[in-house]
């Protein structure tokens, strides 16, 4: 996100076989930093210096331990050097990564089912999108302001 809107969105194929749940999130996660790392340049390229470390928010516990975590441990020596990129930018301090419930994770809209208010909460926050009696307000509350100002 640059100024409330989205830059990035990318949908691709994994280039490997993963073994488990953890493992695709990780790769997942890792292709996504060197996208982050590609995004920051650019802005500096555009004279947007990018001072601070660019958050980074993850729905999976193993991705969110894995950027905390500099050793490895048993379950995820299989994995490729080029998987634990997101912990490397994480201690450099080039990203923050933070852990989000699923009750706020907005991208669930697009990968699970979801009941209809928890579809409404994130439609609105992905689209922008109003409910009628907001859109009313905002309509005939800024006329009344405008005309009583006259």
């Amino acid at each position: 996100m640059l100024a409330g809107g989205c830059v990035l969105a990318v949908s691709r194929k994994q280039d490997c076989v993963t073994t488990s749940t953890a493992h695709a999130e990780i790769v997942s996660a890792s292709g996504l930093s060197s996208d982050i790392v590609h995004a920051r340049l650019f802005c500096d390229d555009l004279g947007i210096p990018q001072d601070k470390a660019t958050v980074l928010d993850v729905d999976n516990k193993a991705v969110f331990d894995v950027s905390r975590n500099y050793t490895a441990t048993k379950n995820l020596r299989h994995l490729d050097r080029r998987a634990f990129r997101v912990r490397e930018l994480s201690f450099s301090e080039t990203l923050v990564v933070r852990l989000v419930a699923s009750v706020d994770n907005c991208a669930d809209v697009l990968t699970k089912p979801l009941d209809r208010q928890p579809f409404y909460k994130f439609r609105r926050v992905l689209l922008n999108v109003v409910d009628a009696a907001t859109h009313f307000l905002r309509v005939f509350g800024v006329f009344r302001l405008q005309t009583s100002l006259n």
